[in-house]
């Protein structure tokens, strides 16, 4: 059974992402959207040990963009924390995902305990101009997830100290929220 759900994800996601009107904008929930993305990336994960856990709101309001830029941001993400995981033996290896409604926005919170973020990662989020020197690749994927999710009209953060010692991020993307109309 479990080899027949990894070829699900992964047609499910080829289906997504070889579907050309799927550039266009969709209502869709985060919560499928990183599910479908660790999808794609697990089997790496569990080669490495990387244990995902999961802390994901129900009820969530659905978020308005192209489903693609979003996977592909996830995606960098996960990415980012393999390339630490393997480069730094640190044990046990853990990925935290939350979601969040925050008034009109939905809020995804990352952490892993992977070696964190190098200063310069840090400084080209903050200003992607700053300084001459190319980041690393994985600096790389970072810094691409974070404009994906800001032509999806959101935003990625860093947060302070990391209670796990490594990675922690803070991704908002505004919610839909349904006009209720008072009479």
């Amino acid at each position: 059974m479990h080899a027949l759900e990894v070829i699900s994800v992964y047609l499910k996601n080829f289906m997504l992402i070889a579907d050309k009107n799927r550039h266009e904008l969709a209502e869709i929930s985060i919560n499928s959207i990183l599910e479908n993305t660790y999808g794609i990336i697990k089997e790496e994960l569990e080669k490495e040990r990387v244990q995902v856990q999961w802390f994901l709101a129900r009820d969530l309001a659905f978020v308005e963009l192209e489903p693609l830029n979003l996977i592909q941001a996830f995606f960098n993400i996960f990415s980012y924390s393999l390339v630490n995981f393997t480069k730094h033996k640190s044990e046990p290896r853990l990925i935290y995902i939350k979601t969040a409604q925050e008034k009109d926005k939905i809020a995804i919170y990352y952490l892993d305990n992977s070696c964190g973020l190098e200063p310069e990662i840090i400084n080209r989020l903050a200003d992607p101009f700053l300084g001459s020197e190319t980041p690393s690749e994985a600096g790389l994927e970072l810094i691409m997830a974070m404009h994906l999710i800001e032509n999806c009209s959101g935003s990625l953060s860093v947060l302070p100290e990391a209670e796990l010692g490594g990675m922690s991020l803070k991704i908002t993307l505004p919610a839909i929220i349904p006009f209720l109309e008072t009479i």
